[in-house]
């Protein structure tokens, strides 16, 4: 392994490397971008941090792999997200229309939006209000049928635009859910509903915890891998 300021050399592989400032006491390594994000106390890596690198060296080739794919999707995406876009894990063509109210019509994975005015500018911006208009519907109806099957009731539901989760949930009861699932297959919206049910019963991710979500998707296990690979959505209209 060979470390310069901007890029870590490993197996033959050039990695771009971003060394910053944390707020944490420890190191901390994360991906973005495909970029290796490397955080210290003091923004300079110490001879604990370069060794810690080294002992972790599989853990960065694994997630450097698993992001070189994810950046490819995504960039692949948006060279063309005012043409199409995804619903359900589907991908849809998008048509826009003139009119003088704001609608939208899905038929046969074409989704055509009528507005007013569409400039390259705008279309962005009126796919994304299509979507999230789309998600909260189906997740309040989604978040009902787990409530019941479950016996659990959340607090509050809210739909956001989280930047790097698909949901979370907080002591008060209180669930979020990112509009960004309306872009995943539906299995994998189950998932995130039953694991944030979840966390009413268990404000972790104990064992115990996970055996709780088991009960109700058994193979949550897949869908952990399937939602990672697919990490690159989130954010991806902001």
């Amino acid at each position: 392994m060979t470390i310069t300021q901007d890029s870590l050399i490993l197996q033959g592989l050039t990695i771009p490397l971003r060394i910053q400032k944390g707020k944490r006491r420890r190191m901390m390594m994360t991906f973005s971008q495909n970029t290796l994000l490397v955080e210290t106390t003091t923004g300079v890596l110490s001879d604990l941090d370069t060794a810690f690198m080294r002992q972790h060296s599989a853990w960065i080739l694994k997630h450097f792999h698993r992001q070189s794919g994810s950046w490819q999707f995504q960039q692949e995406f948006l060279s063309a997200i005012t043409q199409k876009t995804m619903i359900f894990g589907k991908e849809v063509s998008v048509h826009f229309e003139v009119s003088t109210h704001y609608s939208y019509h899905l038929k046969d994975n074409v989704l055509i939006i009528r507005a007013p005015e569409a400039s390259p500018a705008r279309k962005k911006a009126l796919i994304a209000a299509v979507l999230k208009r789309i998600a909260v519907d189906y997740l309040k109806k989604c978040m009902l049928y787990w409530g019941e099957i479950t016996g659990l009731k959340v607090n509050t539901l809210r739909v956001k635009n989280h930047r790097t989760k698909w949901g979370s949930c907080s002591s008060l009861g209180n669930i979020n859910l990112n509009w960004h699932l309306v872009m995943v297959d539906r299995s994998l919206v189950d998932y995130v509903l039953v694991h944030e049910l979840m966390h009413l019963k268990e404000m972790n991710h104990s064992a115990k915890f996970w055996k709780c979500v088991e009960q109700f998707y058994p193979d949550y296990k897949m869908a952990k891998k399937a939602l990672s690979e697919r990490q690159w959505i989130i954010g991806i209209y902001s």
